[in-house]
């Protein structure tokens, strides 16, 4: 399998907010046997992240976040004669909390709209991605 592609990213900080972007291009081809000449399946050739986040407050940081990911082929569709999996789109929120002067609060939402999208796809099975998530985590630092 051939595989070319170009990953980038973006930052832009100011003071009390700022934003970020990595996009991420692949383009594959299977070399030899059933699928040669065609791309390589469960490879999506676009994906991109983007964060914007704001610190209203000193020791509070929101998150806003969106993540793109392409159309790909099934797996196992060498061929490429299938449909595709659908593209999707997913968004997030976060808040991180300092306290005191080594610790850290997260609270994060994970799939917030709670999109229903296929994480793979293998012949006529498909595997859904997550659904809305939820967690937080505590970091102490010593």
């Amino acid at each position: 399998m051939d595989r070319a592609g170009i990953d980038a990213a973006f930052i832009y900080r100011r003071e009390s907010w700022g934003a970020s972007s990595r996009v991420a291009w692949i383009d594959t081809e299977v070399r030899a046997g059933e699928g040669r000449g065609y791309e390589v399946p469960l490879v999506p050739p676009f994906r991109v992240t983007n964060q914007f986040w704001l610190e209203p407050v000193e020791s509070l940081r929101i998150r806003f976040s969106h993540s793109y990911v392409a159309s790909q082929y099934r797996g196992g569709d060498f061929t490429n004669s299938s449909s595709r999996v659908e593209n999707y789109h997913l968004f997030g929120l976060g808040a991180e909390l300092g306290v005191g002067p080594n610790g850290h609060v997260f609270l994060t939402v994970e799939n917030l709209l709670d999109e229903l999208y296929a994480g793979a796809v293998h012949g006529d099975n498909y595997y859904p991605g997550g659904e809305k998530l939820f967690f937080s985590s505590i970091l102490f630092s010593f």
